[in-house]
């Protein structure tokens, strides 16, 4: 199953893309234009618009050509931090000298230095030890009421092979790519053979698609006539709903949805309270309220974890009937441009 992999498939009349890696995994990012990217992909004379972390490019076996070197880039990169005071109950590590990320253990830079001591004094801070609300989620560490996060610019270097400088290069910039997570499809999904299959068979350029429930979350459009390809599921009376902490990087789920915390039991993709007589066999051991189904999980690309994949909870939709989802590709669209831009919106 291909996971995570930094790979900007875009047609040839749009931006190419950039990456931009963060917190230990990189995330696809199609909204800007990079010169470097461009010029490159120009001295190689090349339609494809496809990079790829050299690093992801040695895990999935694609071995560069001799000689080829990779293109640096140093891109802006937003980070978001919280500082130990703003903890309920902060873990109990030895005071750092100098302000420290608590993920690696290290001192900051000189210029992130200075910035963090002046949210520190503005904001009264003692504790000179700072985390991402991704590792403190992780680490089950709440926060204190009102608790606001610091943002501050810094800088991510990366190496990228170009599509023809690998091996076997050329398939990656027709993958299937979800828009609403910018994850590429399992091949192991039924979802993954249908899209290739509709890539191929009108000659599209991108991988991107869209749900028209991501399309409307975008507020993108289809052009006129154009028909999208349909995925059923049939789902039966009955079928397994899952907590967004059963989720690989449940984190991810409610960043990309831009999902605050709720009370009560909350359908994840729509944002609504769940209605049903079932909510009350629903675990109580979970610390969020958001739920999605299986099938949900695996159109937007956010895995189950393996442990949890049998730990499902039945749940009744009141209906037997097929589930359809339809997909149009970035080609299809009356904006491909937009739809590029819409679909990076979400990385911080």
């Amino acid at each position: 199953m291909l996971r995570r992999v930094s790979l900007s498939a875009l047609v040839q009349r749009v931006s190419a893309g950039a990456v931009i890696a963060t917190d230990g995994r990189t995330i696809v990012v199609f909204s800007q234009q990079h010169h470097i990217l461009e010029s490159n992909q120009r001295a190689r004379n090349s339609p494809s618009n496809v990079w790829i972390e050299d690093w992801e490019a040695d895990r999935l076996g694609m071995k560069p050509e001799p000689g080829a070197l990779p293109t640096q880039l140093v891109l802006d990169k937003q980070l978001e931090l919280f500082n130990f005071d703003q903890l309920l109950a902060p873990p109990e590590v030895m005071e750092a000298p100098k302000h420290s990320s608590y993920s690696s253990r290290k001192v900051y830079g000189e210029r992130l230095q200075f910035e963090l001591n002046d949210r520190a004094q503005r904001h009264s801070y003692q504790s000179k030890w700072w985390i991402t609300r991704g590792q403190a989620y992780k680490e089950n560490l709440q926060f204190k009421a009102n608790a606001r996060s610091s943002i501050l610019l810094t800088k991510s270097q990366i190496k990228l092979f170009h599509s023809s400088q690998l091996s076997g290069g050329e398939a990656l910039q027709q993958y299937p790519v979800s828009g609403g997570s910018r994850r590429v499809y399992s091949k192991k999904g039924e979802a993954f053979q249908l899209l290739q299959d509709h890539i191929k068979s009108n000659d599209f350029n991108s991988g991107l698609y869209f749900t028209r429930r991501q399309m409307e979350f975008f507020k993108l459009a289809p052009l006129p006539d154009q028909l999208p390809v349909v995925q059923e599921a049939t789902t039966g009376d009955r079928h397994l709903i899952y907590n967004v902490d059963q989720l690989e990087d449940p984190h991810l789920a409610l960043k990309t949805l831009q999902r605050a915390p709720v009370n009560v039991p909350t359908f994840l993709l729509s944002g609504e309270p769940i209605m049903s007589e079932n909510t009350r066999k629903f675990p109580k051991t979970f610390r969020s309220n958001y739920w999605l189904t299986g099938r949900d999980a695996e159109l937007y690309q956010w895995p189950i974890k393996e442990s949890e994949k049998r730990r499902g909870v039945p749940f009744s939709t009141g209906s037997s009937a097929p589930v359809q989802y339809e997909l149009f590709n970035v080609e299809q669209l009356s904006n491909p441009d937009e739809a590029f831009a819409r679909a990076g919106l979400f990385i911080q």
